[in-house]
């Protein structure tokens, strides 16, 4: 009986791993089917499932595989979409600013034409207006043109080594003879260079967009007080360009870094926009503080070069 017990036992045990190994024969396919679905993604890399026999589950593999060809083309009309769509709004948004200075340059001239035809005393005075006018709006014009030309066509980065300590010094000399503009710099106790990787040209593109806006933000009879603060870590530098100006409202803080998005009465708005994509090209991170009419500090973080800085001190 003692015999019997134990056969059935060990039967039982064989049937059993038996049992496990068919199951997870059976389920392997399943599994692995299960596994590429989970990963599926829209515009990412999808793998098809290879599979050899004419079975149940070659039909799945079939669908899963035809269904990853429908998931490709369907994401590159939708890329394709987007970009059209992107680039329609932007289309738009050019023909209506291009339009804002027009309206006033044409009044202009039919002004202008109707004091000539009419011999009115003050035509000096008109005429010295008339072209004030027209300059305004001819350089109006022209920072559109340049930022959408900027915003179209931005360049990789080529990055190399730079020292901000010597670099962003040098090239702020240009606000030196700005009436009412007074740009500090400070940086760490330390005197030892702040080295970072960075693109030379497109740094001086953030530098200037930031320190234009740190400008605007005080009014024609305020001076503008602007501070470019730095800080060093192991991994990065760190970048402050701090004003005391009017600051940013609360509504508009979520769209600072939209394209399009500006609180000027000129230009397009695509600068903060364009310094948020050169940053972060360069492998740096942006952002900012504001109060209104206390001021704004844009921050944004530079990679730093801590194996040159290793060699020097050496």
């Amino acid at each position: 009986m003692l015999a019997f017990v134990n056969i059935n036992l060990l039967l039982l045990f064989f049937a059993i791993i038996l049992a496990l190994f068919v199951s997870k024969y059976i389920t392997r396919p399943l599994e692995l089917i299960r596994y590429s679905i989970s990963r599926l993604q829209l515009g990412g890399v999808n793998t098809k499932i290879t599979w050899e026999r004419d079975d149940e589950i070659g039909q799945m593999v079939k669908e899963y595989n035809r269904m990853i060809d429908e998931l490709s083309v369907s994401a590159d009309l939708l890329a394709k979409s987007e970009r059209e769509l992107a680039w329609r709004e932007m289309a738009k948004q050019v023909a209506h600013e291009i339009k804002n200075p027009l309206t006033p340059m044409k009044l202009s001239i039919q002004h202008l034409k109707k004091a000539y035809d009419e011999q009115v005393p003050d035509w000096d005075k008109r005429l010295q207006r008339f072209s004030k006018t027209m300059v305004e709006q001819i350089d109006n014009l022209a920072q559109i043109a340049g930022e959408f030309s900027d915003f179209a066509k931005m360049p990789s980065s080529i990055n190399g080594l730079l020292d901000l300590r010597t670099f962003v010094p040098d090239i702020m000399e240009i606000y030196s003879g700005i009436d009412k503009v007074k740009i500090e710099h400070i940086f760490p106790n330390d005197s030892e260079q702040l080295w970072v990787i960075a693109d030379k040209n497109q740094l001086l593109r953030v530098f200037n967009n930031l320190l234009h806006n740190s400008i605007q933000s005080y009014s024609k009879e305020q001076t503008a007080i602007i501070q470019i603060i730095y800080e060093k870590n192991h991994d990065f530098v760190k970048c402050h360009v701090k004003d005391f100006g009017c600051g940013i409202p609360e509504k508009l803080k979520s769209n600072i870094f939209s394209p399009n998005f500006t609180t000027k009465t000129s230009g397009m708005g695509l600068g903060l926009s364009m310094v948020k994509a050169i940053v972060e090209n360069m492998g740096g991170s942006i952002w900012f503080q504001s109060e209104e009419n206390q001021g704004t500090t844009m921050t944004f973080t530079l990679p730093a070069h801590i194996e040159k800085h290793e060699n020097i001190e050496r």
